[in-house]
């Protein structure tokens, strides 16, 4: 059998919360130059409704100790140094000041873990609640995500090794 592509990008991704809309703020960076990232999980983008055809942006809202996202793209009224556009291909975005202030201000107990998305009622943006507190998926299911495979000879071979 022969298995084309480079073997270190054949691995299929795997969706660590397939069911549960999910913000990653990655740890702050060791090496100078390097991002601070957010990453949002396909369930988050879909409930955040990202829309792909366009630029989409997403903005943070500081209320006492909790902290909201929400879609603003067609927002006129939040200013435009407050969105952070969100990354076509990876659904991720960098921001220094808001990582460093979500740090600084030991919001949601960060030191880089995941963070829950959920609706906050009537206020149209979605407050960001710490996983290790939501007892209703503390074990992630694995859901492979984009994995397109042909089974030649009975064998699987993957064939999306160049996305």
């Amino acid at each position: 059998m022969l298995n084309f592509g480079i073997p270190t990008q054949r691995t299929v991704k795997v969706e660590k919360y397939p069911n549960t809309p999910v913000l990653t703020i990655n740890a702050t960076p060791e090496a100078q130059g390097k991002g601070y990232k957010f990453n949002l999980n396909p369930k988050a983008c879909e409930i955040l409704g990202c829309d792909f055809e366009n630029d989409v942006f997403v903005s943070f809202a500081f209320v006492d100790d909790n902290v909201y996202i929400a879609n603003t793209s067609n927002n006129d009224t939040v200013a435009d140094k407050a969105k952070y556009r969100v990354g076509k291909t990876n659904n991720s975005f960098s921001n220094k000041p808001v990582h460093q202030y979500i740090q600084k201000n030991n919001l949601l107990g960060f030191n880089g873990e995941e963070l829950e998305v959920r609706l906050v009622a009537d206020q149209g943006a979605f407050k960001l609640v710490n996983l290790v507190d939501t007892a209703e998926e503390a074990t992630p299911e694995a859901v492979v995500a984009n994995a397109f495979v042909a089974n030649v000879s009975n064998e699987t071979v993957p064939t999306n090794i160049f996305e």
